[in-house]
């Protein structure tokens, strides 16, 4: 969320926002460990390695006599049938490789999308329905711990984080980890 930054007397350069997902350090230590993992091991194969499975030398040729058949006058009409069957097939594994490394992954990619947006969505409304409380951070650049109030309803964490940012720029004291909850509405 948006953060606002504010010098206190002192020359503390502060920053206050609201955080929208308390728990994601925990959550990208838990999950970050596969990228250590992938560094630690090997690259794969070689492109030398792939080179040793292609066999190699002249393959058998085989041009047999008679008409042929067909009326001729197609595009692989002048070529040799190993050439027209070699072009076939080079043009089937670009087609493969194509729908494999840019169709497939392409569908994946909007699929991932799709399913991101619909939970921030849900994650949005479960949020306010659930009146879960919202943290306004407070830290500046030389602490290693944060000032964190939690705060019920959207717009009283919003009130709160501008209500920070003065005191701080007051040189006031914050006081950590008090709960301020929105006022009710009258029905």
């Amino acid at each position: 969320m948006r953060t606002r930054t504010t010098t206190a007397p002192d020359g503390t350069r502060w920053s206050v926002q609201v955080r929208f997902l308390p728990r994601w350090r925990f959550l990208s230590r838990r999950t970050g460990a596969w990228r250590r993992r992938r560094r630690e091991g090997s690259d794969g194969p070689d492109l030398g390695d792939v080179a040793d499975l292609v066999p190699s030398g002249s393959g058998g040729h085989h041009s047999g006599g008679g008409s042929g058949g067909g009326s001729g006058g197609g595009f692989l009409d002048g070529l040799d049938e190993g050439v027209a069957l070699l072009v076939v097939l080079l043009g089937f594994v670009a087609l493969a490789a194509l729908g494999w490394f840019v169709l497939i992954p392409l569908l994946l990619l909007v699929a991932d999308v799709v399913v991101v947006a619909v939970l921030l969505v849900a994650g949005v409304l479960a949020h306010a329905v659930l009146r879960r409380p919202w943290e306004v951070v407070a830290g500046h650049a030389g602490a290693d711990r944060a000032v964190v109030s939690t705060v019920v309803g959207w717009r009283a964490a919003l009130r709160h984080r501008d209500d920070v940012v003065g005191r701080l720029a007051k040189g006031a004291p914050l006081e950590a980890a008090a709960t301020v909850r929105a006022p009710r509405r009258p029905s």
